[in-house]
């Protein structure tokens, strides 16, 4: 019929003899249609929803976040036969001044996906820095007014630098959740940062006094993140879509917007939106004399975000105007004339960082030298503020550049230059090496003997000598060996990285070195990674797990003979091995830093998968740090916050824990860099998957508040919260070689002590997390309505994946069957076989993304287009949904019926009007019997006769209802 060109309408000229076989055949046809027809095929046959499919495949656009917004429209007509591609444009509606932060909107948009919103509303609570802060300031009877008003004001402090550090995690969550089609003729609204809080009972409002030099530092970066979390909510395209030019005027960021939201005074705000903006690809759009306008202002926040967001913007391409605006921010690329301009510390480690991003995996043999170079240089004058994060931002620029490069013959060109060596004496420590070809280039216009005498170079607050200083150069040389070698299962390379074992050589390196040699391990030895608590254990050297046992059995001994004699601590040491070799603090230290490096080397691995098993391994060691920390609280009479909340304080009561927990615990500052890294890792692991046991886990974390919780720390627990739920619950991460690198970048395990400390990394680094986000959140829409309905689907992953997901439903010996139901997020798209409709209610449609590349192109756009059966209700609409949903989950033998979201099925809105509608169905039914039956025992025909009336008009008015 498509090659006669016989259509629907002609087969009513024919007689029934002829169209009732025809119509047969396409009724068996629309069943399980072959996968090579084309799209005319299928639209006579009426499967709209198999023709959309192939269109989206011939049209596919390369930014899937553009597919989100679809014209349904346009749709129906293609359809109906209209072969017009549907262009994409985004919802309408503007910004709701009652939405500062952007949380409201998202339980809306997430409404399907989790249909619990309190779970979303609880989210939305955590992250908000909008509102007022509650805080606890308790008056004692001696105490007197001034001094009660001073601990009110140390008490809010701690909350307000609680609340101030969502921003990240607030960004996260919120990502490109706003149509850019309304906020293109408005000015962006930046939420407030309130600084306003409420003691109980009272409930009196008290302000925070921002004279002191702690609450002043809350009013640069804080808002500089808060920023940036404003132009993350921004969705829009990209102006090379395939869109007309009217169109991209409407839903493209233009430069005309972003100078029309520009202040008159520079704000950080709004250099936080300029990194957005440069993360998200559009910040290209803006002029060369723009670029110099905002440079020349002289704000730190605005030179950071320009010189970050142009380099995200260019990531990978090497653009010359771009290389020479970083290049201006760095002194040692300028000649020694220009050398000595003022360029403040944060922008000199955001455009090495730069440098890094706009080189990624180019293996540029200028650039590799002198960031090599970098690493081991000496300081340059008394200009020496945060040197650590300047030459970590070396490290980790070189590794970008040589990305994988380590074994392959791409970085043929780079052998002279040994990288390998130079870095391994840099993390091992040595005299220092001479300067390369590049430096005595740059150096050439002053005599080389008399030029690190001069007193413009020298330092007059550091002797430099011939030795590195390993504190400085370490932790940007191990990273940037784990990334020049990444992905390669070398083992030579990884055994430059190995870690002390004996008591007198761990002793010589620093304990938070060791968790980041167990990071650049993992990274070099990717496929050895495995997501157990052996794996980690496994990590450890032997002398250190000896050391550890034996300080635990001393405890112990100690705890048992303590009601009898009190020894001194003397005599007590003389009972342990190694108290000549090494301090058990040291220990203590050494063995909580590599437990949580090979955690974080876990979350790496099993980034974006939701895999159980490491889900379940960093859960335990989170639990078991936690532990630690709680330590204190085990003491009779000391009883805090925290304790009473968690539902793990009945295990820390069990003597053998409490022993165990006070002999390893280390100090505060190396348990809570550790409890934010575990973290960290699981926050990875369980990116987009809204797990609702990490969450749980993670507010505990998140409630105590006291002087020992640093700022740093309640950013990394924030981000984690945002981590689960990234992208609304639409997107997760990526573990291709560049997101990998982008996530180190970002989630350096080394936090801020304070909101103004960058000393050991640079905050505006921490956002570079949106260069490996994916999006895999998968849609159904009937092709009918337009409109997005729950549909159950069943996916199959691939049999060489090296985990199981979540919510697996079956586990065989050839593959692993996941059912879910629909808006989901999809795992890898790389690991899944195939996508089906497993459901009675709608056409059968099977997307094999191994065997045919449409298909798994179809996949990508993340739409699957579906069609309702003839005299079917959808999943909203039908009051059987739950239960049919349940007996699903029962059939697939999961026990946690949460994991295959059965509950998520409906609305909040559906399941009102579904448990309205189910009562007065009961209550109809039950009157409508009793009249049956009583009418029944007359026996009248005619009164028989209008009961069934009255019956059949009640059930219409139910119907009505529903």
């Amino acid at each position: 019929m498509v090659r006669t060109g016989l259509h629907l309408d002609e087969l009513g000229f024919l007689t029934p003899g002829f169209v009732v076989p025809i119509q047969d055949a396409l009724n068996v046809c629309c069943l399980g249609p072959p996968d090579c027809w084309p799209t005319s095929a299928y639209e006579l046959i009426g499967r709209g929803d198999l023709a959309c499919l192939n269109l989206a495949i011939q049209h596919r656009e390369e930014s899937l976040v553009t597919i989100e917004a679809r014209s349904w429209e346009a749709v129906q007509m293609m359809c109906a036969r209209t072969h017009t591609y549907a262009a994409y444009v985004v919802d309408k509606g503007h910004i709701s001044y009652l939405d500062e932060d952007g949380l409201t909107r998202i339980c809306t948009m997430a409404s399907l996906c989790h249909a619990d919103n309190s779970l979303l509303r609880e989210v939305s609570r955590l992250l908000c820095s909008s509102k007022l802060v509650l805080f606890n300031a308790t008056r004692p009877p001696e105490i007197s007014d001034h001094d009660f008003e001073q601990r009110k004001q140390a008490s809010l402090l701690l909350a307000c630098t609680r609340s101030f550090a969502t921003a990240a995690g607030r960004g996260m969550i919120t990502f490109r959740s706003l149509p850019s089609l309304s906020t293109l003729a408005e000015v962006l609204l930046v939420p407030r940062m309130c600084l306003l809080g409420r003691s109980p009972p009272c409930n009196v409002t008290v302000a925070l006094d921002l004279s002191s030099p702690l609450a002043g530092a809350l009013s640069l970066w804080p808002k500089f993140h808060n920023g940036v979390a404003v132009g993350l909510r921004l969705q829009s395209l990209r102006s090379t879509s395939r869109l007309t030019a009217r169109q991209r005027k409407s839903v493209c960021i233009t430069r005309t917007w972003i100078v029309y939201n520009k202040p008159e005074i520079p704000t950080p705000q709004h250099g936080g939106l300029l990194l957005a903006l440069g993360l998200q690809q559009q910040l290209h759009v803006l002029a060369m004399t723009d670029i110099y306008e905002y440079l020349t202002l002289g704000h730190d926040p605005t030179t950071v975000g320009m010189l970050l967001g142009m380099a995200a913007a260019k990531c990978g391409s090497c653009d010359a105007a771009v290389s020479k605006m970083l290049c201006l921010h760095i002194p040692a690329l300028l000649p020694q004339p220009f050398a000595e301009m003022e360029v403040s510390a944060a922008a000199q480690t955001a455009a090495i960082t730069g440098i890094g991003m706009l080189y990624c995996g180019t293996a540029h043999r200028l650039m590799a030298e002198f960031l090599l170079g970098e690493i081991a240089c000496c300081s340059r004058g008394d200009r020496m503020r945060d040197r650590e994060a300047y030459t970590l931002s070396a490290g980790l620029a070189l590794g970008l550049v040589t990305l994988g490069k380590g074994s392959s013959n791409e970085a043929a060109g780079l052998g002279d230059l040994e990288i390998a060596q130079r870095l391994h004496h840099a993390l091992a420590g040595g005299t220092e090496s001479k300067s390369g070809q590049i430096l005595r280039l740059l150096s050439s216009t002053v005599d080389q003997g008399n030029y690190l005498c001069e007193d413009h170079v020298c330092n007059s607050r550091v002797r430099e000598g011939e030795y590195l200083n390993t504190d400085l150069t370490a932790p940007g040389a191990t990273l940037a060996l784990g990334l020049y070698f990444i992905q390669t299962n070398s083992t030579a390379a990884a055994a430059r990285l190995r870690l002390p074992d004996t008591g007198v050589l761990i002793d010589t390196v620093r304990p938070d070195f060791m968790l980041l040699r167990v990071i650049a391990r993992g990274l070099i030895l990717w496929d050895f990674i495995r997501p157990t608590t052996e794996w980690v254990e496994a990590q450890l050297p032997s002398v250190l797990v000896d050391s550890m046992q034996a300080l635990l059995a001393v405890s112990s001994s100690r705890s048992k003979m303590c009601a009898k004699v009190l020894f001194c601590k003397c005599s007590c040491q003389k009972e342990l091995p190694l108290q000549d070799a090494a301090d058990w603090s040291t220990l203590k230290q050494a063995h909580a830093n590599i437990v949580a490096g090979g955690c974080f080397a876990i979350g790496l691995r099993y980034a974006g998968t939701g895999c159980a098993m490491a889900a379940a391994t960093l859960k335990y060691f989170l639990i078991r740090f936690k532990a630690l920390r709680n330590a204190c609280d085990l003491v009779p009479g000391v009883v805090t916050r925290e304790s009473k909340h968690t539902s793990h304080s009945n295990a820390l009561l069990d003597p053998v824990i409490r022993e165990h927990s006070l002999a390893w615990r280390p100090d505060r500052p190396t348990l809570e860099m550790c409890l934010a890294t575990i973290s960290i890792a699981l926050g990875m692991v369980m990116a987009g998957t809204g797990d609702l046991e990490s969450l749980r886990l993670l507010r505990q974390l998140r409630l105590r508040i006291d002087e020992d919780i640093t700022y740093g720390t309640h950013m990394a627990l924030h981000m984690s919260i945002g981590l689960l739920f990234i992208g609304c619950g639409r997107a997760s991460l990526s573990r291709s070689k560049e997101a990998i690198a982008a996530l180190v970048v970002a989630l350096f395990p080394r936090y801020p002590r304070s909101a103004s400390d960058n000393q050991y990394h640079l905050q505006p680094l921490r956002h570079l997390w949106v260069l490996a986000v994916d999006w895999r959140g998968l849609k159904t829409v009937d092709v009918e309505t337009g409109t997005d309905v729950p549909v159950p689907l069943q996916i199959d992953l691939d049999p060489d994946i090296d985990y199981i997901a979540k919510g697996v439903a079956g586990s065989f010996a050839s593959r692993q069957i996941l059912r879910v139901m629909s808006p989901c997020l999809l795992p890898p798209v790389c690991n899944i076989g195939s996508v089906q409709v497993a459901s009675g209610r709608y056409y059968p449609a099977t997307l094999h993304s191994l065997q045919h590349l449409q298909n798994a192109r179809a996949i990508v756009c993340l739409i699957i287009h579906v069609k309702r059966r003839p005299g079917y209700l959808s999943y909203i609409h039908d009051p059987c949904a739950l239960r049919e949903a349940s007996g699903v989950a029962g059939e697939s033998g999961i026990n946690n019926k949460s994991d295959l979201c059965s509950l998520r099925i409906l609305a909040p809105w559906a399941r009102r009007t579904f448990h309205a509608s189910a009562n007065m169905g009961s209550a109809l039914f039950d009157l409508n019997h009793c009249l049956y039956l009583r009418m029944k025992s007359r026996s009248t025909t005619t009164q028989l006769t209008q009961v069934l009336k009255v019956m059949f008009l009640c059930h219409m008015q139910m119907i009505h209802f529903s």
